[in-house]
């Protein structure tokens, strides 16, 4: 019937958020193994409900498993995928996070002018919503990148900035 298929749906969004920070608990454990088989189980649950979720949160904290063992490129793919997910949302904390991410695993990849674009996208996010964590991995992030380039006095500004962004962090 209707009524127990919503109350399937219920059961199945609520076993997926807490599928879901399962694998944010083991993830902050070190069991990244663990971690994994729980947020692909969450993603799974997404897809079965009736009106899908959006699996932007799950694919971010997947890339981040990722990159914590040096898969830079399935980081990098996760974290794609989550940005689709995503792409045409005013979710702005979700994008500034999702684009460090990606410009992570490319500055990991050596793609550094690629991965410029995403730290300053990222800071524009992160400054438009004021949130000053994203805001100061964007500028650690531009920081290492003019460090690269052997611009050390912009490298300088640009992680002391980070370094000032990160003590407002309450």
């Amino acid at each position: 019937s209707v009524a127990s298929r919503g109350l399937g749906d219920v059961y199945k969004r609520q076993e997926h958020i807490v599928l879901n920070n399962l694998g944010i608990v083991y993830d902050k454990t070190g069991d990244l193994a663990r971690a994994v088989l729980y947020f692909y189980r969450s993603l799974a649950l997404k897809k079965e409900l009736s009106k899908p979720i959006s699996p932007t949160y799950t694919l971010h904290n997947l890339a981040s498993i990722y990159y914590q063992v040096e898969d830079y490129e399935t980081a990098l793919n996760y974290n794609r995928l989550a940005l689709d997910s995503i792409h045409n949302a005013d979710d702005l904390v979700a994008k500034a996070s999702i684009y460090n991410g990606i410009a992570q695993s490319l500055l990991r990849k050596k793609q550094n002018s690629e991965a410029q674009k995403y730290f300053t996208e990222a800071k524009e996010f992160a400054n438009t919503v004021n949130s000053l964590t994203h805001l100061a991995e964007a500028l650690s992030g531009l920081g290492h990148l003019a460090f690269r380039k052997g611009d050390f006095k912009l490298a300088m500004q640009l992680l002391n900035e980070s370094l000032a962004t990160s003590k407002n962090i309450e």
